[in-house]
């Protein structure tokens, strides 16, 4: 009998304790409703864990958001000079409707390759505007035709070079590099002549290779105007310039030694 009572007492005794703790926390949640410390660290402890995934969600819905937008494909692609946009034709694997982040991406190796594969391109910038892509290039005319045999190679200012057929009249006006020169001269004499003024290139007629002692290449310039030059190749541009003011002093057809120095002698 003892037993049984003493377990109806522990039994009794559990639900008194369970109703006290159930009152004792109900007391404590409206003691917190009233007291504002309380209150405020409860607000504060949900803002520490909602925040970071409030943020995560707007940054989802941004850029998702943002994909799903016309703003995020290629809008249009401009093209500039004409003479570019024909001489790119077909050229440019970009279509209106492309990835504008991947687009971005490749616009570098896209401007690698198009100046690697023409010669006549001096410069050339692929830029976004928006969701614009804009390309523009700077073609450059040939300065020389080099010689090759029967046939002939256009020279540029960057001094690359590229088989084309000019007209006879073309060549008339074109300065001719004659005499099996080498690539490296070839390109130096290109660099040399983008830089002159048109006057001064058209009054070259031909240059050929000059032997002569040096550690660079000698040439010889056989101008328009009946006279000839002797220079270094890298020198160039310096020199058509002094040649200018030394030519009033000519009174017959000379030949105007300026590898080191100037000074002439009549052509024989």
């Amino acid at each position: 009998m003892d037993e049984k009572r003493n377990e109806r007492d522990e039994i009794v005794e559990k639900r008194f304790q369970a109703d006290y703790d159930r009152k004792w926390r109900h007391r404590r949640l409206r003691v917190g409703r009233k007291n504002r410390r309380i209150r405020r660290e409860r607000w504060s402890r949900s803002l520490r864990m909602a925040g970071p995934l409030l943020i995560i969600f707007i940054g989802l819905c941004v850029y998702f958001g943002y994909q799903a937008s016309p703003a995020s494909r290629v809008g249009s692609i401009q093209i500039a000079p004409p003479t570019a946009r024909q001489l790119f034709r077909n050229e440019i694997p970009l279509e209106v409707g492309d990835n504008l982040h991947l687009v971005k991406r490749e616009l570098p190796q896209l401007q690698r390759q198009l100046l690697q594969k023409h010669p006549n391109v001096t410069n050339l910038t692929a830029t976004t505007a928006g969701n614009q892509i804009q390309i523009h290039a700077q073609i450059a005319a040939p300065v020389a035709a080099l010689q090759i045999g029967q046939r002939f190679k256009a020279v540029y200012p960057n001094g690359r070079t590229q088989p084309k057929q000019f007209s006879h009249k073309r060549l008339e006006q074109l300065t001719q590099l004659q005499g099996n020169l080498d690539a490296k001269t070839t390109t130096v004499l290109g660099k040399q002549l983008g830089r002159v003024s048109k006057g001064m290139r058209t009054n070259v007629a031909e240059i050929t290779p000059e032997k002569g002692k040096g550690s660079h290449e000698q040439v010889l310039l056989k101008l328009r105007d009946g006279n000839q030059i002797i220079m270094f190749a890298n020198q160039l541009e310096q020199k058509l310039r002094d040649y200018q003011k030394l030519k009033p002093t000519l009174r017959k057809p000379s030949i105007v030694h300026m590898e080191f120095g100037a000074y002439a002698t009549p052509i024989q």
